[in-house]
């Protein structure tokens, strides 16, 4: 590869890496019903040794920025919304994404995945931001519109 070619090979991948926001620090962590993309520093932990359902937490030390529970009987939405905030939903094809704002700063989200009703389980996915400062709610909200779900 020639210096002009290589040197547009170059431009093209660091304007991929500015449009889409990754940092080359992130880490994705894949099962079989979902993969996340989370910053360097964080981690995630599988905590429920229960048979009917999972719940994944994603971390950064002792904090928990994001929670995702994999089974058939989500409990959505997980949090009640406060009196003096604005709740918005989305709803488009076996997805709900509930965004809870103070004033104009976003204070919560949650996502659930329907993947549908039968016998197959997992039949949805719920993941929900599990902290309150605004900066942490940023980084929890990146991660959680981060999850592809996989089933």
């Amino acid at each position: 590869m020639g210096p002009s070619k290589l040197k547009k090979a170059l431009h093209f991948a660091l304007l991929y890496l500015v449009v889409r926001g990754v940092d080359a620090a992130d880490i994705t962590s894949k099962n079989e019903t979902f993969s996340v993309t989370f910053p360097e520093g964080f981690s995630i932990v599988k905590a429920s040794p229960v048979e009917d359902f999972e719940i994944y937490r994603i971390s950064k030390g002792t904090r928990a920025f994001v929670v995702v529970y994999i089974g058939n009987q989500p409990t959505f939405p997980k949090q009640v919304a406060s009196p003096t905030s604005q709740v918005r939903m989305l709803s488009a094809n076996g997805v709900q994404i509930l965004s809870e704002w103070q004033s104009t700063v976003l204070i919560h989200r949650e996502l659930l995945v329907d993947f549908g009703a039968g016998s197959r389980w997992p039949a949805s996915l719920h993941a929900w931001t599990s902290v309150t400062t605004p900066s942490d709610v940023v980084v929890a909200d990146q991660i959680l519109l981060s999850i592809h779900a996989r089933n």
